[in-house]
């Protein structure tokens, strides 16, 4: 660890996680895709996540601890844009799928409503519809 990652804030690291459940979950299959490199460079970008960032996240990822955000709305984005990811290679792996049901339960989700959840995502995405749209669907859900 470096002496600069002590003094991080909460909020950093929670972005430093999704941005590292993101890679994890994009190269689970043995390769990360180019259009799965750039859906995760984008969320970085948004998040404002830097060069250096990202490098620790791909070349040093056990030093990014998981971070459950304390935001209803936040986890319902995270499981949203990962789930979002499991799908823009056309090409769902049994172990992508349990790692999204795994994230999905550690971020407090019931079982039960897990593949009401995944459901809702599968279908917005393949309706190509606003990702906000989708998201306002679960928390409505969850709620």
């Amino acid at each position: 660890m470096r002496i600069l990652e002590l003094f991080e804030g909460s909020e950093k690291k929670k972005k430093l996680s999704h941005i590292s459940n993101l890679v994890y979950l994009a190269s689970i299959d043995g390769h990360l895709d180019k259009r799965e490199l750039d859906i995760i460079n984008k969320i970085a970008q948004k998040l404002r996540l830097t060069n250096e960032d990202m490098e620790r996240i791909f070349f040093r990822p056990n030093s990014v601890k998981f971070v459950i955000p304390i935001d209803n709305k936040e986890k319902v984005k995270q499981l949203s844009e990962l789930v979002m990811l499991m799908l823009s290679d056309s090409n769902i792996d049994d172990r992508e799928l349990l790692f999204c049901r795994a994230v999905a339960d550690k971020l407090g989700f019931k079982d039960i409503i897990i593949d009401e959840i995944l459901r809702i995502i599968f279908e917005g995405s393949a309706k190509e519809e606003d990702p906000d749209l989708i998201s306002y669907r679960i928390s409505c859900l969850v709620k």
